[in-house]
């Protein structure tokens, strides 16, 4: 399987070095895709009296519709290829650690993000997407962000927010779309390495061009790192590579092609002794063999009077993890230690249909859409010891497990006033869960019908300043592994788990004066509703449950610019104040607590000196900071882990279409952990060194 699945990357890297004899004999000016600027052309646009849009800097994910960052009620973040090419990140998530509001855990498998301390128990956090393609599988959830090559990434849009009333009950925790860069119409060709401390090591290539109205852009990435704890590595190779056709001025057909296939080696996590006495130590490493692949076609048709998009997607995963426990007490050494064979197949629909006339006298824009999701996961667990308990744990844990999304939805911008516009959205879902369990009296097919509405106002009272509110409902349903394990690790199943249930309220501020400054301020309340989190019964691991309601409240701050072409800065800082309001665990009532890693305060400062530019030779440093105070690490708060904060530097060297750098991160040596749990700790690397050398033409 793993070797079909490797012949679609390949033969698209093939296309993309085939296609540069021809782009040389390109027009000089094709067909732009969507975002990009266009011009009329066409003897069939003229006769229907369409008019292509000229795209400005405009989002997309936080409504599905192009807007202007000032008009959108919602708080939003642009991160461009400028702002990744200044931090040249190791990976992708190293990015989102210079925002505010994000929280990332890291033990060792796959690193997780935390928006305005949402993410709880074994789940993922916001709603991920690749050029609008969902990207989260397995039972948790989660979203392999390891193999994105940060250097194939346009942009990345950033809705903090809850936006289930677009995106259904996954987006209740906000949303990120990364987009890939897009062939342009001279090709270009990019390969580069990196090496770094404990064996890391990475090399990449990169193909891009647009030929008539075709474009391309690929790019393949290649990791080999030795791990900073004993005995952990990890070795993987990435695909991405996106094709586009311009059908007409107006109308796009995109493919998305994601393969990612790698191995992992990762340690459990310590006690503070064990920490304190080593932190390198492993006492014990779980392994991962994951392939996935991602693909997307998708249809774009956007004029002045009406717009149409529909992407289909396939998804598919095969998994492989063993947990390697050693019993340390009686009996057989191997009694804990098993094998997880995960197959997954996901089918999607994402569909909208617009249009943009007026509304007494007024602009408006009215959407409906209707988006689908068939997700099959089937797992497979066998223990190395088949006692009778393992066997039961065995039966309950395998199957044949069901996820169906459906939902329809609507939304109407309407510009009230010239400054002032008014978007209202409401969404239909129905969840239907299906399990097969190898143990058949635990089957059950639960369904839930949700209605997600929501209201926003932005004030646009200058070019340069805007206001906005919004209010929101939203919701997010169990994963499956919170149905799956509390079947198999509770005593007496007898539980039914609930969807959470968020609502929102936001009012901010965006200031875009000019290059020197920009100012975007927001303040934030959500509350939820049936929060779903680990369970415990008798001090045991029992799964998940509904278990209160929370309060998430604060404000966040950006500011940034750029002095004279050479002194570039960024701050972000956000303030969190977390409340358990109802809730128990462990038989202790949490009400009053708060929610575990929540830093009440988290800084980030970015800046970049250009020191001379000659045209052909330019020498850049930056230079970034992020603090973090401390936080509670257990659900009982009586576990504070200190506030840290950790600063990294790199000098980039650049001349004609040789680029070179250094860098150190960790510049101070701070141990801090990537995860800190009930008295278990997951340490972060120390002080590292990384040297790179890349090569453009």
């Amino acid at each position: 399987m793993r070797y079909f699945l490797w012949t679609v990357p390949i033969v698209m890297v093939l296309m993309t070095f085939l296609a540069y004899p021809v782009t040389g004999k390109a027009e000089e000016s094709a067909p732009g895709r969507m975002g990009e600027n266009t011009e009329k052309k066409g003897d069939d646009a003229a006769e229907k009296g369409e008019k292509a849009l000229k795209i400005e800097d405009l989002v997309v994910t936080a409504t599905r519709t192009e807007e202007d960052i000032l008009n959108v009620p919602a708080s939003v973040e642009i991160i461009t290829k400028e702002d990744i090419e200044k931090i040249n990140p190791m990976k992708i998530t190293d990015v989102f650690q210079q925002l505010s509001g994000f929280f990332i855990t890291d033990t060792g498998s796959s690193p997780q993000l935390s928006i305005r301390g949402t993410r709880t128990g074994s789940s993922g956090g916001a709603y991920m997407m690749i050029d609008g393609i969902p990207i989260q599988m397995d039972k948790y959830g989660y979203a392999e962000l390891e193999g994105i090559l940060p250097g194939s990434v346009e942009r990345i849009e950033i809705v903090k927010g809850p936006v289930s009333s677009l995106y259904g009950g996954d987006a209740a925790r906000g949303v990120i779309n990364i987009i890939t860069k897009k062939g342009e119409e001279k090709p270009g060709y990019k390969a580069s390495g990196m090496v770094g401390s404990y064996g890391d090591v990475r090399c990449s290539a990169s193909a891009g061009g647009a030929t008539g109205r075709f474009d391309y852009s690929a790019s393949i990435n290649r990791r080999q790192y030795d791990g900073y704890r004993y005995g952990s590595e990890y070795g993987g190779t990435n695909f991405l590579g996106n094709a586009g056709y311009s059908l007409d001025d107006f109308s796009n057909l995109g493919l998305l092609v994601s393969v990612d296939d790698f191995e992992r080696k990762y340690a459990v996590g310590l006690t503070k002794e064990q920490e304190e006495e080593n932190r390198r130590q492993s006492p014990y490493l779980n392994e991962q063999n994951i392939t996935q692949v991602i693909t997307g076609l998708s249809y774009d048709r956007d004029t002045e009077t009406y717009l149409t998009k529909a992407s289909l997607y396939y998804k598919d995963m095969a998994k492989k993890y063993f947990y390697n426990k050693t019993n340390t007490g009686t009996g057989d050494p191997d009694r804990y230690k098993y094998n997880e064979h995960v197959d997954e197949g996901v089918v999607g629909l994402k569909s909208q249909f617009g249009i943009k006339t007026p509304l007494f006298g007024r602009g408006n824009t009215f959407i409906i859409g209707f988006d689908a999701d068939w997700d099959n996961l089937k797992s497979k667990r066998a223990y190395l010891v088949n006692s009778s308990s393992n066997i039961n744990t065995m039966n309950k844990s395998s199957g044949d497990f069901n996820r169906d999304l459906y939902g329809i939805f609507v939304q109407d911008e309407f510009n009230v006033l010239d400054p002032l516009t008014l978007t209202l959205g409401l969404r239909y879902d129905l969840i239907r869960y299906d399990f097969d369990y190898w143990d058949k009296s635990f089957d059950e097919s639960p369904y839930f019908y949700k209605l997600n509405p929501k209201m926003g106002l932005s004030w646009r009272f200058t070019d340069e300043n805007s206001v906005y509110f919004s209010y929101a409902n939203a919701y997010r349903p169990g994963t499956l592994y919170d149905y799956i394990s509390t079947v198999a690790y509770s005593q007496e199943y007898d539980y039914e788990i609930q969807p959470e249930h968020y609502t929102d309220y936001e009012l901010g501020y965006r200031h875009d004066f000019n290059e020197w400054f920009f100012l975007d301020a927001n303040l934030f309340y959500t509350q939820v509703k049936d929060e779903i989190n680990y369970y415990y019964i008798d001090g045991k691991y029992a799964g998940a449950r509904n278990y209160g309601k929370t309060i998430h409240q604060g404000a966040e701050m950006t500011i940034g610019g750029s002095f004279f072409d050479r002194l570039s800065y960024r701050v972000s800082y956000a303030y969190l104040d977390t409340e358990v309001k109802e809730g128990k665990t462990k038989s202790m009532n949490l009400e009053g607590k708060e929610i575990v890693r929540t830093p009440n305060h988290t800084l980030t400062t970015m800046l970049d000196y250009l020191f001379f530019n000659s045209g052909h030779v330019a020498l850049n440093w930056h230079f970034d900071i992020r603090v973090t105070s401390s936080y509670y690490q257990d659900m009982e708060n009586t576990q504070r882990y200190p506030g840290y904060e950790v600063s990294n530097t790199k000098l980039e060297l650049s001349y004609k279409w040789v680029e070179c750098f250094v860098g150190i991160n960790n510049i101070f040596n701070t141990e801090y952990d990537g995860y800190a749990g009930d008295d278990l700790y997951y340490p972060a690397p120390d002080r590292t060194y990384v040297a790179g050398l890349s090569f453009e033409f």
